[in-house]
């Protein structure tokens, strides 16, 4: 029988570290790739200073803290963390108010005090135990106040987007939402903008089309993420090797002598080709 990898561990980690039998192992996560879901949260990015956050149905959004509706109304003798649905939605407020002071910007959302120590997002903080916690609602939260809604007769539906009633939505906030239908306690969900329109979903926050974003401040990473730029620079740099490196690597080279060499040569791409230039050269032959 295979042993299991990294037996004790959450899925999302032992996906970041090598196996024992790996020809290239190295100890600790060593496989993050700007490819992976979990890698905008470990460098704990945010938009306009409210973190981001996946849906299998609207893609990558972020999540705006405030919402009250989804924090009440559960059975009796029943809690958040007792259904399994946790979620650090007053460290998110804090993140904000934080954001806020630093952009210069006032302050609207309403005030609570009484944050846990151990949901601050600090350089200090559990941020693994963090992590891990976000990763099992993009799986799990939906399906979970689902069924608790049927068990509470009377107690209204999600609601998407542009719908229901104005207690649903941030006041102080406007963008491609609410999607109400993305179940966070205390938070409502925004998509990202997509360059396609708000009917489009966001594949990856460090697409090529975010590094303006990501130069002006609007997409930022969080304490010990200063390299969030430079990771959107590279990944742009790299795009084109990535989406055609198996393509070239199996093209076969074809080694003439001098002599066999024409005079005049064209260079030329096919439709399929894009990496072929178009141009005719008259090459002296010495």
């Amino acid at each position: 029988k295979r042993p299991q990898h990294l037996p004790g561990h959450p899925g999302w980690y032992r996906k970041l570290c090598p196996r024992l039998d790996d020809p290239a192992w190295t100890p600790g996560p060593s496989l993050l790739s700007l490819q992976m879901r979990v890698t905008p949260k470990l460098m704990a990015l945010t938009w306009d200073g409210f973190p981001l956050h996946y849906s299998e149905r609207h893609g990558w959004g972020y999540l705006v803290p405030g919402r009250r509706d989804n924090l009440a109304k559960l059975p009796t003798g029943t809690t958040l963390e007792s259904a399994g649905v946790v979620c650090p939605y007053r460290a998110i407020e804090s993140l904000y108010r934080k954001h806020c002071l630093e952009q210069g910007k006032q302050q609207l959302m309403p005030q609570e005090a009484g944050l846990a120590e151990e949901f601050l997002l600090t350089d200090n903080s559990a941020i693994w135990q963090t992590v891990e916690e976000l990763d099992y609602l993009e799986v799990e939260a939906e399906a979970k106040m689902e069924n608790l809604r049927a068990a509470v007769p009377g107690q209204p539906l999600a609601l998407t987007a542009r719908g229901g009633p104005k207690d649903t939505q941030p006041s102080y906030h406007h963008g491609n939402g609410p999607y109400n239908d993305v179940d966070i306690p205390g938070c409502w969900f925004f998509k990202l903008p997509h360059k396609d329109g708000n009917s489009c979903n966001v594949g990856s926050p460090f697409a090529k089309d975010f590094l303006p974003k990501m130069e002006d401040g609007t997409l930022q990473a969080g304490p010990g993420g200063a390299s969030g730029p430079r990771a959107l620079e590279i990944n742009k740099m790299i795009s084109f090797w990535r989406n055609a490196h198996k393509r070239i690597s199996s093209q076969m080279v074809v080694w003439l002598p001098r002599s066999a060499l024409p005079r005049a040569v064209i260079r030329y791409r096919l439709s399929d080709e894009g990496e072929w230039l178009v141009r005719e050269l008259n090459l002296p032959v010495d």
